[in-house]
């Protein structure tokens, strides 16, 4: 890696519809949706761009779509969906307030301290006020911030999981396959717990052709 020329480095926040139906024209990987994140790169010679793309597919989550090799130089496009970055967000938030109830509980102890010649009830109701503070941060932290963002995360999940359906699905016709399969291919994205079994999808599909010919016939 050392003899390695950085040749090109394009970020993109957010790959636009057009932009996007293009790789997926050509690319052979992951196909990317409008609107994720998007990165370009160009190296030379040609075959380090696997060890660029080794340690992209490690330390990261990206999908590649495309991998383009020869010999002066290899490209490389990775995208990834940002959603889950309010989630991200969320639980360190929830990691920073017990926190703030232990700073709480030291400076309730420290003005106990400036207050420890005064009478016992002075003294408890300092200590139960530090307590309180140290309370309120766990309780906030594990008790609703914390299952807040592990549902913030689930949902965006969940909503990944229904558009890679219908990406799967419009991909798998666009590249000339049947349209039983196509909806195969769909169906086979969608998690075990709401994925419908093949009867259940062929006879969804019977009763939506003999619509359409009902209201075509109209």
């Amino acid at each position: 890696m050392a003899q390695t020329q950085l040749r090109a480095y394009v970020f993109l926040d957010s790959l636009q519809p057009q932009l996007a139906a293009h790789i997926c024209t050509t690319c052979r990987g992951y196909f990317p949706v409008p609107y994720v994140a998007s990165l370009f790169v160009e190296i030379a010679p040609g075959m380090a761009i696997h060890q660029v793309l080794d340690v992209a597919l490690k330390g990261t989550a990206v999908q590649p779509a495309t991998l383009v090799i020869e010999r002066a130089f290899g490209m490389l496009e990775v995208h990834h969906a940002d959603e889950g970055r309010p989630a991200s967000t969320l639980n360190k938030v929830c990691d920073a307030l017990p926190g703030l109830g232990i700073v709480a509980a030291v400076l309730g102890i420290v003005i106990t301290m400036g207050a420890i010649d005064g009478p016992p009830a002075e003294i408890g109701h300092k200590v139960g006020a530090a307590l309180v503070g140290t309370f309120l941060g766990i309780l906030m932290s594990y008790g609703f911030m914390q299952p807040l963002a592990s549902s913030l995360e689930q949902r965006v999940q969940d909503d990944g999981r229904y558009e890679q359906c219908i990406k799967a699905g419009v991909m798998a016709a666009f590249k000339g396959m049947p349209p039983a399969i196509a909806v195969e291919f769909a169906r086979r994205v969608l998690p075990h717990e709401v994925r419908p079994s093949f009867e259940e999808t062929e006879q969804f599909c019977r009763a939506s052709r003999g619509t359409g010919e009902q209201a075509a016939a109209a």
